[in-house]
Parts: structure tokens; C-alpha cells; sequence
């Protein structure tokens, strides 16, 4: 039970102490608001978010304007915490889905980072985008209807603009 075994990312025993390292040892480009976000839903787990920072600084962006999930949260979801569907990294391993529609654009790149670890397609990113839209419906949650379309993916023949 966890009152023998503490839940995943809450191995500390002295919280204060663990938020107060943990602050101190925040790397500049990972702002505030998002460390303790990070500590809140993953407790001694952020480590693992922050090396994908490190890895890929532009993982530390919010995926949206209304939500505070990152793009390091979407990867981890995938990496880490065995999320195979879109509708589960946002519904069930992240808190993306808590907030309402997060809109078409954000599903598209959170689609896309999980991409890295499915081997999703094009096709497939946009029908994993569609049982979450699918979810919302389900729920009566409104939502905007116009699909925003993958960005074409050049072959490797081809040099981006």
C-alpha cells in the first residue's frame, strides 16, 4: 500500500527540503512556473523531464497558451509512462486534457512529439488526433472542427526552405 511504499516520484521524505533543492538546482532556461508544475505532478520524477531539456531545450515551450503541459511532458508520457494513444498522454499522463479544448494546433504537435516515439505517420498522427477530438465529444466539450493539417515532411532529397 502506499502507506508502506510511496507513489512513483515521491520517494523524498522531506518535502520542503526536496522543493527547496530542487529550486536551487533549476537550470535558467526552465522558468519557474514550470519547475513547480513539474514538482507537482511529478515529484522526484522532474529529474527525467529536465535531461530532456537538456537534451532538446525547445521541450521546455507550454504546448499551448491555455495549458502549462510542455513538450518534455509529451515525450516522457511516451518514453517513460508507456502512453501508446494521444488520448492517453492527454487524458491520462499528462493534464493537457484538463483544461478543455486545447485546440487543434496543440494536438498536432503533441501528436508529433509522440511521433518520435510511435513511428506514427502522418495518417496516424491525424486519426490519434481524432479519437481525442472524439473524447471531447463524448464529454459535450466544444471544439473547433477545422483540423489544422500536418506540415509536409521533406523527403530526404529535399532541402527546407
Amino acid at each position: 500500500t502506499t502507506a508502506d511504499a510511496p507513489l512513483v516520484g515521491g520517494t523524498y521524505e522531506d518535502y520542503d527540503g526536496f522543493m527547496a533543492e530542487a529550486s536551487a538546482s533549476r537550470p535558467d532556461n526552465v522558468p519557474e512556473e514550470t519547475l513547480n508544475h513539474f514538482l507537482k505532478h511529478y515529484g522526484d520524477a522532474y529529474t527525467q523531464l529536465i535531461a530532456l531539456i537538456a537534451e532538446e531545450p525547445g521541450l521546455v515551450e507550454p504546448l499551448g497558451p491555455t495549458s502549462p503541459v510542455t513538450g518534455a511532458e509529451i515525450v516522457y508520457a511516451a518514453q517513460s509512462e508507456m502512453a501508446v494513444t494521444l488520448a492517453d498522454a492527454v487524458f491520462g499522463r499528462t493534464t493537457l486534457g484538463f483544461f478543455g479544448w486545447p485546440g487543434d494546433a496543440v494536438l498536432r504537435r503533441a501528436a508529433e512529439l509522440m511521433a518520435r516515439s510511435t513511428g506514427w505517420d502522418d495518417a496516424q498522427q491525424n486519426e490519434q488526433i481524432e479519437s481525442v477530438r472524439a473524447v471531447y465529444a463524448m464529454r459535450g466539450v466544444a471544439y473547433d472542427a477545422r483540423p489544422v493539417p500536418a506540415e509536409p515532411t521533406p523527403t530526404s532529397h529535399e532541402v527546407p526552405a
